[in-house]
């Protein structure tokens, strides 16, 4: 995540997060929104491979709080 930019739209912050990670072949499927214990989120599946080449799934989460940001990745 850029620490060094200030997100005025949450939104299209997100859909931009998306898009790169689309473009580099990192994202597939959709940006979805999602809610996790009352937080109201961005998700979306991730593929890539870790250091041995094996293909791992992940899922990146965004989410504004506070007016912060914070990416989660799992």
């Amino acid at each position: 995540m850029d620490k060094t930019k200030v997100v005025t739209n949450f939104e299209e912050y997100a859909k931009d997060t998306y898009r790169s990670a689309s473009a580099s072949g990192l994202a597939n499927g959709e940006l979805e929104e999602v809610t996790v214990n009352g937080i109201t989120m961005k998700r979306f599946a991730m593929t890539m491979l870790d250091d041995d080449g094996v293909q791992l799934e992940a899922y990146a989460y965004l989410a504004q709080i506070n007016n912060k940001v914070f990416m989660i990745t799992l």
